[in-house]
């Protein structure tokens, strides 16, 4: 009896280990501890959450990047990134291909603008010239509208759609290739060539004072302010005695080209391309319009503003009574010659309006228009 009684207790007791092996298995223990059970479902909740806030906060920035663009610059990246995929060409000669494309498109408009002045030009002198002293300003309108409709000119509010429409074009162009490249568009931080690989990054940061293209990335700013030199220099030819409101105004504009030349520094790679692309099409496009016959045919006394008779007679000084006679039957009055001066200063401004150089445009006529 009793031994029966020590095997019962030996099987009882290697039931209960055999019991408590089996409670210390994972699955059990957390089964057994509802702490643990509530700890792990409370970490695994957190993750989520955690998980939901990060999906949330991507998708806040990308809402802030596209109010960032503003509908207007959020069609043109559009369109240019239309074109990028379309054409699969690499985003340096992307950005190239639109500003030359714009500029194109733009010829027509261009184009008229300048028939446009200088058809109107010589009326208005007219009209101004039969006005007298007490003449009023709806006599010289009148008198300026039925000169018009005689040589059946163009309505003088191209003068005021062309710049309408070409400087927010360019503007809007220039912006968004800037944004696109300071929110680092996918391509654009490998998409140059040459030196300036990376279309994202500026030529110069000046706090602090770094060069994260080395001294090479000055390449393009300088590029671009050459280009602006030479519009200034082919919209103020030097042939014979300039004006002295000539000379004024290209020192002014050559001195503001530092200031665009520090500007175009701190710009990235890519806008600065498209800038200098749109200045070397208008260098480009006179002689290509003449070359294509689209150039306007402007009035003999426009083709030319320094070529006025006085201008060659002047040079030459009289040797005799008689030939300072001849110079001065030759010369016009001193109100004539401000007259041309003035005249000649206008169709300047309209011929860098319909060249499409805007800064030269803002500056020549104030920012008007």
């Amino acid at each position: 009896m009793l031994h029966v009684h020590r095997s019962a207790r030996a099987r009882l007791g290697s039931t209960a280990s055999q019991l408590s092996e089996l409670l210390e298995t994972p699955i059990l223990s957390a089964a057994r501890d509802p702490c643990t059970r509530a700890e792990g479902s409370l970490e695994f909740s957190r993750g989520q959450a955690d998980g939901g806030l990060d999906l949330q906060d991507g998708a806040g920035q990308l809402a802030d990047a596209g109010q960032d663009f503003g509908p207007v610059l959020s069609h043109v990246t559009d369109a240019i990134d239309t074109l990028h995929s379309f054409t699969h060409l690499p985003w340096w000669a992307t950005i190239v291909l639109t500003a030359v494309g714009l500029r194109v498109a733009l010829l027509p408009l261009a184009r008229q603008q300048l028939q446009t002045f200088a058809a109107l030009q010589p009326l208005v002198r007219q009209a101004a010239s039969g006005q007298g002293a007490t003449g009023s300003v709806a006599d010289f309108f009148s008198r300026f509208g039925k000169l018009r409709r005689e040589h059946s000119a163009a309505h003088p509010a191209w003068l005021f759609i062309s710049p309408a429409v070409q400087i927010p074009v360019l503007v809007a162009s220039v912006m968004a290739v800037r944004r696109m490249a300071l929110h680092h568009w996918q391509g654009f931080d490998t998409g140059g060539t040459l030196w300036f690989t990376d279309l994202t990054a500026p030529a110069l940061i000046f706090d602090p004072l770094t060069a994260p293209l080395g001294a090479a990335g000055i390449a393009l700013p300088a590029a671009f302010a050459v280009a602006m030199i030479a519009n200034l220099d082919r919209a103020f030819p030097a042939k014979g005695p300039t004006p002295a409101v000539f000379s004024a105004l290209k020192l002014g504009l050559e001195w503001s080209t530092v200031a665009l030349l520090f500007i175009a520094l701190q710009l990235p790679q890519g806008a600065v391309l498209y800038w200098l692309t749109s200045l070397s099409f208008s260098l480009c496009q006179g002689p290509v319009m003449a070359a294509l016959g689209l150039a306007p045919k402007l009035p003999g006394s426009f083709k030319d503003p320094f070529a006025t008779p006085w201008a060659h007679t002047a040079a030459s000084k009289p040797g005799t009574p008689a030939q300072l006679s001849q110079q001065q039957a030759v010369l016009p009055p001193l109100e004539a010659q401000d007259s041309a001066e003035v005249s000649a200063l206008f169709l300047k401004a309209a011929e860098a309006r319909a060249a499409h150089d805007v800064p030269l445009a803002v500056l020549v006529w104030g920012g008007g228009g």
